[in-house]
Parts: C-alpha cells; sequence; structure tokens
C-alpha cells in the first residue's frame, strides 16, 4: 500500500503533469482532432451526447455507418458517457469539443500520478516511483496505439484504458492483501477499465490470474483468504460489466474481422529502443529485470508478467487452436506494447533506484549517481514526448489549399444535398490526399456537412459497413460502381484526382455538381431513399434513426427482394402492412426483405431484446451493492 505522499513528490508529479499538458496545448487550438482517425472518436462522443444519452441510453443505431458506428454497444462506451454526461452536466455551456480535447489532455498528465501510485504500491522506493512516472510520458507504440492513440491513430480508450490499468492492478494488488473497503474498490476500478476498453479488461483479468496463482504458490499467503478476496473482486467486476461483456458473447459474429497488423521484430527493435520508449530506459529495464529479487513477490510478479506478455505481443506463441489464437491475436498481439511498455518506463525506475543504493556504499556516490541517472531519463523522456508531439494535430494545423477546398464541398453538401443521403468518396491511400486523413474525411463529412458516410477502406472494422467499391472509382467499369453505389444509397461521392473524374463521366449516371479546386463532387444519378431492388421503387420514406418507414412500389407480378442501406442487426424488427416479416442479411451485411407485388408500407423498427434492459439493471444493482459494501467498509476502519 502506498506510503504518504511527500510534498516533493506532489510537487514533481504536478510539474510531469504540467509538463504533458503544456505539450498537449496545442491539441486545444481551433478545430477537430486532425490525425488519423481521432476525429472520428469525435463524432463517436457527438453520437453519445446527441442520440443516446438524451433517451436515456448508451447505446443504438445511429446513421453514421463508418468507424463501426452500427453496432454501437460493442465498442466500451464509458469515456463517451462520462464526457457526453458531463456535458450534459454542466448544461451545454462548454464546448462538446472542448470537453472531449481536455478528456484526452487529462488522460496523458493522469499517467505518471498513475504509474506513481502502480510503483509504491508494489514497494517501488519514492525515487523509483518517481523516475518510473517521468519515464511513462515518453511512451508510445507502432500503430499509435496506448498513450500515442490518444493524439494519433484514435484508440482513445486504450489510451485511457491504460491510465486506469495502472491504478485497476494497483488496487487488485491492495484488494487482495490488505481487504476491506480495498476490495470493493478495486472492483470499482476493474469494471472502469472493462467499460473503457475491453481489451485492457481482458489484460488486467489475465494479469490478476497470475497475481493470484504467484500468490498461493508462496507459503505465507493465507490461501483461503488470497482467494476469498480475489473471488469477491472478480465477482463485482464482472457483476458491473454484464451489460458491457453479454452482447459480446451472444453475438459474437458482430465483432467483424481481427487486426491485420504485421508482427514486429520484437527483441532487435525493443533492445534498440524503436518500439516505445528509448535505449537508456529500455537497458535500464533490462537491468532491472536481469537484477530481479525473487523473495520479493510483487517484483516477481510483475516481471513475470513482462516475460509472458512479450511473446504474445510478438506475435511469436500460436496454440494451433483457431478460437483461442483468434483471442490472442485480439488481445495480446500488438495490442500488448502499450503494457510493455508502462512496464518497461516501472523497470527503469526501478534499475535507477538499485543502483542508486548499491552506489551509495560510497559516501555522496548515491546522490551522484541518482542525479545522473534521473537527467538521463528525463533527457530521454522529453526526446520521446516530442515525437509524440508532431501526432498532437488539429484541423487548424493543416490550414492547407486542399484543406480549404475540402471544407467548401463539406459546405456545399450541407446547403445543397438532401438530408439524409450518404456521401462516399475515393479513399484509397494517396499522397496527393493531403492532411487530413481519409478517416477524417470522413468524420467531417458528419461534423460538417451533418450527412451520412460510408466509408470502404478499413483494416479493421465491424461487420457494419463493406463499401469496397470506394476503392475503385478509378478503375471499375461505371455501371459496376453504380449498382453498388444504389445498394448504399450512395448519393454524392468526393474525388481529387482526374483519373476518378474521367472514368465516371463515361456515364451519363455520374455528374460533376460542384467544384472547388482539384476537389469535385459527384452526383449519382438513381439514387435515394435507402432501398434498392429489381423493379423496387420508393414513393416516400421516413428515416430516423431507430425507426425508418418506406412506401415501397414492387412492380413486378412475383415477389421481389428489397435491399435497404441499412446495415444488419439483430436488433431490427420488421414489418410489412403491420404485420412481422423476417429480416433478411446480404453477403456485404446489408438488411433485405421479400416484398410482394404492389405497393407496401414497410417499418423498421430497432427494438432492444428482452434480456437488454435485464443486463443493465443488474449492472447497475451490483454496481450500487459494489458502493454499499465500500462505504459501509470505509465507515468501519
Amino acid at each position: 500500500m502506498p506510503r504518504r505522499l511527500h510534498r516533493l513528490d506532489v510537487a514533481l508529479l504536478a510539474g510531469m503533469s504540467l509538463a504533458a499538458a503544456a505539450v498537449a496545448s496545442r491539441f486545444m487550438e481551433p478545430g477537430y482532432p486532425s490525425a488519423w482517425d481521432g476525429g472520428a472518436h469525435f463524432v463517436r462522443l457527438r453520437a453519445m451526447a446527441e442520440l443516446f444519452l438524451p433517451h436515456g441510453r448508451t447505446d443504438g443505431w445511429c446513421p453514421w455507418w463508418f468507424d463501426g458506428f452500427v453496432p454501437f454497444q460493442f465498442y466500451p462506451s464509458l469515456f463517451f458517457v462520462v464526457v457526453a454526461g458531463l456535458y450534459h452536466l454542466l448544461g451545454g455551456t462548454v464546448a462538446l469539443l472542448t470537453l472531449f480535447k481536455l478528456a484526452i489532455i487529462a488522460a496523458w498528465a493522469l499517467l505518471p500520478p498513475a504509474v506513481w501510485v502502480l510503483a509504491r504500491t508494489f514497494r517501488f522506493s519514492r525515487y523509483g516511483a518517481l523516475v518510473a512516472a517521468g519515464a511513462s510520458l515518453g511512451l508510445s507504440a507502432p500503430q499509435g496505439i496506448g498513450i500515442q492513440g490518444l493524439f494519433g491513430i484514435g484508440l482513445i480508450p486504450q489510451g485511457v484504458g491504460l491510465l486506469l490499468f495502472c491504478l485497476g492492478l494497483a488496487a487488485l494488488h491492495v484488494g487482495i492483501t490488505v481487504g476491506g473497503r480495498h476490495v470493493p474498490r478495486a472492483a470499482l476500478l476493474a469494471a472502469a477499465v472493462v467499460c473503457t476498453h475491453i481489451i485492457s479488461g481482458v489484460y488486467l483479468a489475465i494479469a490478476g490470474a497470475l497475481y493470484v496463482v504467484m500468490a498461493l504458490s508462496r507459503r505465507r499467503w493465507r490461501r483461503r483468504r488470497t482467494l476469498r478476496r480475489a473471488f469477491v473482486i472478480a465477482a463485482l467486476t464482472t457483476g458491473m460489466c454484464v451489460a458491457t461483456l453479454a452482447p459480446l458473447v451472444i453475438w459474437p459474429e458482430l465483432r467483424g474481422p481481427g487486426t491485420g497488423w504485421s508482427d514486429h521484430h520484437f527483441l532487435p527493435d525493443f533492445l534498440a529502443g524503436r518500439l516505445f520508449s528509448g535505449p537508456i530506459v529500455t537497458w535500464l529495464a533490462v537491468a532491472f529485470v536481469v537484477g530481479l529479487r525473487v523473495r520479493r513477490f510483487e517484483t516477481a510478479f510483475l516481471v513475470t508478467l513482462a516475460l509472458l506478455t512479450a511473446p504474445f505481443a510478438a506475435g511469436a506463441v500460436t496454440t494451433g487452436i483457431g478460437p483461442v489464437d483468434d483471442v490472442a491475436r485480439q488481445i495480446l498481439r500488438h495490442r500488448a506494447l502499450p503494457y510493455l511498455a508502462l512496464l518497461t518506463a516501472l523497470f527503469a525506475g526501478g534499475a535507477c533506484d538499485v543502483l542508486r543504493r548499491w552506489a551509495a556504499r560510497v559516501p555522496l556516490a548515491g546522490y551522484v549517481v541518482a542525479g545522473v541517472l534521473a537527467t538521463l531519463v528525463v533527457w530521454e523522456t522529453q526526446a520521446g514526448v516530442r515525437s509524440l508531439a508532431w501526432i498532437i494535430q488539429v484541423d487548424a494545423h493543416h490550414t492547407t489549399t486542399e484543406k480549404a477546398n475540402f471544407l467548401k464541398a463539406f459546405h456545399w453538401l450541407r446547403d445543397h444535398a438532401a438530408n439524409p443521403t450518404v456521401v462516399g468518396f475515393d479513399d484509397r491511400y494517396d499522397e496527393r490526399f493531403g492532411e487530413p486523413g481519409y478517416t477524417q474525411l470522413a468524420s467531417r463529412i458528419v461534423l460538417e456537412a451533418e450527412r451520412s458516410t460510408l466509408l470502404g477502406n478499413q483494416p479493421e472494422a465491424t461487420l457494419a459497413h463493406n463499401g469496397e467499391v470506394l476503392v475503385h472509382l478509378h478503375d471499375w467499369e461505371p455501371d459496376r460502381i453504380l449498382a453498388a453505389l444504389r445498394r448504399y444509397d450512395v448519393g454524392y461521392l468526393i474525388a481529387w484526382v482526374d483519373e476518378v473524374e474521367q472514368n465516371l463521366t463515361r456515364s451519363p449516371a455520374f455528374s460533376v455538381v460542384y467544384r472547388a479546386g482539384g476537389v469535385r463532387v459527384f452526383a449519382v444519378d438513381g439514387v435515394g431513399g435507402f432501398a434498392s431492388g429489381d423493379g423496387i421503387r420508393v414513393e416516400a420514406a421516413d428515416l430516423q434513426p431507430e425507426r425508418m418507414v418506406w412506401l415501397l412500389r414492387n412492380d413486378q407480378p412475383a415477389p421481389a427482394q428489397a435491399t435497404l442501406a441499412v446495415a444488419w442487426h439483430p436488433n431490427w424488427r420488421a414489418a410489412l402492412g403491420g404485420l412481422p416479416v423476417p429480416l433478411g442479411e446480404t453477403e456485404d451485411h446489408l438488411s433485405t426483405v421479400t416484398l410482394g407485388p404492389g405497393p407496401v408500407l414497410l417499418t423498421l423498427t430497432w427494438v432492444r431484446p428482452w434480456w437488454n434492459p435485464v443486463l443493465n439493471l443488474a449492472s447497475a444493482g451490483v454496481l450500487l451493492v459494489t458502493v454499499l459494501i465500500w462505504w459501509r467498509n470505509r465507515k468501519h476502519t
């Protein structure tokens, strides 16, 4: 359990947090986050604030197709709930975008204190804990996972999850060793990790299981008490998270394909400091592991956790069992790099403390070594922070002609395109694209033009979208492109290269309706109503986020299939003329209904299954019980 916090520790930790906030302050400049798909997460927040929370919900369906929005409930939502809830609590006096940026900056600024708490809880000295806290600011990982993901690739929940993981693991240790009010507190923090980023929660569960196994192997531990406390923490955590975890188990097919990231040359890159820290911090961490004191349980546990995680993160461990390897790839391959980065910073602090105490055998030498080591870590950390600073970007940092032309196109769509309508674009990787990136363009269409989007270029996605056509606007035949776009009800296209215009204008179905420099907006003929099919006509449509009504006409004498430009989900219920009908699913995950000849009224309603509110009530009930247990134990200690 951490000892009393000294004033010097407070001052140094505050300095670290202020330094992080100062570096990230450029995030507060005007505009949306512009590094990769960071802006897409703001659209998620906007969906939470405008569509879900006002109706007392934290999930549902919305027309913003891209980036996994359709099965919204399969993305842990606590971060978005907290920020959107604060927005409503303040009565909208502070802009939602401002709160979003402040929350991201706070997650980075609070990481050093969280690492300090973890280090002190696991019996690191004050000096070692402070060094580890400082080194944590320079954490990074390939593809922007973890802290870098707060600003770069947009994996904001994992960045926040890393912060909560530190506190959750520390609370787990105290809860099992001390008990009392620390048991429900550990459960509350563990549940926060799961509900913020499920992969972080699974990793915490694996770490907790390893902790219990190692504790039971030590004779000095009381096994029955250890198991009892661990079971209570696990039960309370699971109970609070049932509403988050159950849909993933019940509807696993909605999770979509796994990650497509390549393996890393782990050991050479790690030793060279290229993965997530720097050579000084890395080699200090190696020194700490080599000098492991097996008798100290906390140290042995952390090192064992790191050594077991590294092979999975490098993709070096496979079982040959398909489902097991799929889970391992999702949870421990690549996504585990931030946790190894965290442990590297922690071990660097521990190694500095060991070297300081070794040098202290000579008078004053310990102070000199401590100063030198701290200086080296600070120097390397600031280099790591600088490497993160370049990805802390907003639109104000990209005042290019291309950006201005994109914005003009967005504004034209907002003022002239029907709503609802879907906007697609040439989302190939292209150096002529400029900034922001391809997912940012989709985000900006939603945020600036207030229109739906279809994104076709996703390395990892849910089954909610599949717009392959959008990477072939330059080389598919126009008729083939038109047929695909009608399925998705894409009424407008945005392109910025000549070859797309040269290809599309071979067909009268595509016409340039607006130009802004090199950016063209194409109208797509014969699209509208979010429904299509042979002989199917849309005579009227009223499309709300969770209730859609069509007046359709089947001009054929026989029944015909209508394809709806609505991503399939088991929560949709279809009715024809008020009578329930089955809802089919196409290969590209759209919804289908079979219509009889003539006119018919089709209704599509998002209906939550009976168990959904039951799970929500169960989670809320366990949360209340956990808080009551904590309060009761607090009063008696």
